[in-house]
């Protein structure tokens, strides 16, 4: 993934749904982009796994806080289009 695939909130949302659904075990179509990430039950090491993942394919530092900043799909993918 590069930079400027990751660089349009479509397609950091569908990442995030991927990669959740991966980490969930579940279908990604289970996936809700407004439903809070405590939902899915998935844990803190799991918001560090995919932060890092993040701020690797954006090529810039996240804060783990990201996701209880914005704490959905939608919220933390529009949070993430923004300039750094």
């Amino acid at each position: 993934m590069s930079t400027t695939f990751l660089s349009h909130q479509d397609a950091i949302q569908h990442w995030l749904v991927q990669r959740f659904a991966q980490l969930a075990e579940v279908p990604a179509q289970s996936i809700e982009v407004e439903r809070p990430f405590a939902d899915y039950q998935l844990d803190s090491a799991v918001a560090v796994t995919v932060s890092r993942e993040l701020s690797e394919q954006l090529g810039r530092d996240l804060p783990i806080t990201l996701f209880w900043e914005y704490p959905t799909i939608a919220a933390l993918s529009a949070a993430l289009v923004q300039p750094a």
